[in-house]
């Protein structure tokens, strides 16, 4: 006994399309502020915190393409060293910004 497939009807939604040249404004808690004195202050463990877990990751990856002479774990370990570095890079920038943010408030 083979089980016929039976279709289930499709209902075709409408879309609701708004007019082209109506502006959609930003609801006010969406507009953006400067961070207060504390938004900052809490931001940085978070920030050191993972510049440190990418660090390591960083070296460890290093360390692992340095070790190996298989192509395949070579070339692994490469991109995540590079992956990881960019990361830790970015982190460094984003903590100089907020030492430099926590330096002007004052």
């Amino acid at each position: 006994m083979v089980k016929k497939k039976v279709k289930k009807a499709v209902k075709n939604k409408t879309v609701k399309r708004r007019p082209v040249n109506k502006r959609i404004s930003k609801p006010k808690d969406m507009i953006a502020r400067p961070m207060t004195q504390n938004q900052v202050k809490s931001k940085m463990p978070l920030i050191i915190r993972n510049i440190i877990f990418f660090a390591i990751l960083f070296v460890l990856s290093l360390v692992l393409y340095m070790a190996t002479s298989i192509d395949f774990y070579e070339n692994l370990f490469f991109m995540a060293s590079v992956v990881f570095g960019f990361l830790l890079i970015a982190l460094v920038i984003a903590l100089l910004t907020f030492l430099i943010m926590r330096s002007s408030k004052k």
